[in-house]
């Protein structure tokens, strides 16, 4: 049975040629079009275009089912920057436009379809959200690769990864930075190794210094193998800000560690992700609340291989792409 063409639209904002390749991966666009990619050539023949600025390739195959967009509301962003663009393909292009979004905003969208990361709840603002939309609501999941994000093999120091911090808001690394120094300066606490994603890239945090106030910067990208080498050593991992719906947060998880989550007063990461299953230590958002919940994890030990085979179970995107396949079919 002849399958039906699909075209995933996502990748990188500036120039691309040919399909993604798994060492260019650095963004959120780019490692779901490349995992959605292979996930979904299960159900149609995919055809990839890894542009924002291609958009008009999409033309090339105006019969195909749909075209999804990794770019966030990328449709959406096309009709604000390349307005003619979008409708050229509204006008020559039969399929569905749909484009991946954490959660949907009160905005009108230009897509047909908006898969979600977070699954919309039922609430009189969420269907306020969906009449102002335009658009129909799918739910996608939250999605890391079982392949890559597993545990890898690491010496017996237990280990913890900090995220990068917030690029516009605000960032609590220096909580961390203070928790952790604290912890070190007690003759009880075992030996730990810290690692920060930081503007030079990944760097193993000595203890005892001081932050240093780093504003990071979002062009500092570190390849996706790199990061994944690293989640996959670390026991805990910290999230320095609040995320919509972190990536990096489900990559780590799946990779075995435990994510420890700040709130204030709401978490930093959505209550409704936290809830598919991700281990997790959830704590206020002070230096000694957070060297509490740090020492309790050093206590009680983590088993990063059961984590890893359970989220590989619900969290991977074959779940993702079968939610896409139903909706388009």
């Amino acid at each position: 049975m002849t399958k039906s063409e699909l075209v995933i639209w996502g990748g990188f904002w500036d120039e691309s040629d040919g399909p993604l390749a798994l060492d260019e991966l650095n963004s959120h666009a780019s490692v779901t079009c490349y995992f959605l990619s292979q996930a979904l050539a299960a159900h149609f023949d995919v055809i990839q275009i890894s542009s924002f600025l291609d958009a008009e390739a999409i033309l090339n195959h105006p019969d195909a089912v749909a075209a999804l967009s990794t770019f966030q509301a990328g449709f959406t962003r096309l009709s604000q920057e390349r307005p003619d663009t979008l409708q050229a393909i509204k006008q020559r292009f039969s399929g569905r436009l749909c484009s991946i979004v954490d959660l949907v905003s009160f905005q009108s969208y230009a897509e047909d379809i908006l898969f979600t990361v977070i699954a919309p709840r039922m609430t009189l603002k969420e269907r306020l959200k969906r009449l102002r939309s335009g658009a129909a609501i799918h739910h996608m999941g939250w999605c890391a690769d079982p392949a890559h994000c597993r545990p890898r093999r690491k010496d017996k120091v237990f280990t913890l990864f900090l995220d990068h911090g917030h690029y516009a808001e605000d960032d609590y690394t220096h909580l961390f930075i203070d928790a952790l120094n604290t912890l070190s300066q007690n003759e009880k606490t075992p030996p730990m190794r810290i690692f920060i994603q930081a503007n030079q890239g990944i760097e193993e945090w000595p203890l005892g210094t001081p932050w240093h106030g780093e504003r990071y910067q979002r062009a500092s990208k570190v390849p996706w193998t790199k990061i994944q080498e690293y989640y996959g050593r670390c026991d805990l991992f910290c999230v320095t800000h609040r995320e919509s719906a972190g990536l990096g947060v489900i990559e780590a998880a799946m990779s075995g560690a435990v994510t420890v989550i700040p709130k204030n007063p709401t978490p930093f990461i959505s209550p409704d992700l936290i809830a598919t299953g991700l281990p997790h230590v959830l704590t206020d958002c002070t230096a000694n609340a957070i060297a509490g919940a740090i020492s309790a994890a050093l206590k009680s030990g983590i088993d990063r291989q059961s984590n890893h085979e359970r989220l590989a179970k619900s969290h991977g995107w074959n779940v993702a792409a079968s939610s896409i396949a139903r909706a388009l079919q």
